[in-house]
């Protein structure tokens, strides 16, 4: 089945922003998890909820998560959501980005990384 993980995101931002899509794409050997679909013991082991929501819509997908929000006043947001480690290796981390998206010119991103999966 491979181990849970709570990937936990968290944006800043130093101006107000509109139509903001926050992008996390997985590394290699991990798998986004949808909430809705886990058994009971795996939900309770993995609280993933983030409400106050700020964002207006997600898109949970194999191998990324998407976030949306509307408007964005100043200030730092959070996300978290499950991943689950499905094969061993070491495998790059991607950027996590951020942009407006009418408007690419505002954008902001994070570093990348590597992980283990043992």
């Amino acid at each position: 089945k491979g181990t849970l993980v709570t990937v936990h995101l968290k944006m800043t931002t130093l101006f107000p922003v509109n139509n903001i899509a926050l992008v996390d794409h997985l590394p290699a050997g991990f798998e986004a998890q949808n909430d809705k679909l886990m058994t009971n013991t795996e939900s309770e082991n993995t609280n993933t909820d983030t409400t106050p929501t700020w964002y207006i819509h997600k898109n949970i997908r194999d191998e990324r998560v998407e976030v949306f929000a509307k408007e964005l006043s100043v200030g730092t947001f959070e996300f978290l959501f499950t991943a689950r480690a499905i094969t061993i290796g070491e495998f790059k981390v991607p950027p996590t980005t951020a942009e407006e998206m009418y408007c690419p010119d505002i954008f902001g991103c994070s570093g990348s990384d590597l992980v283990t999966i043992e």
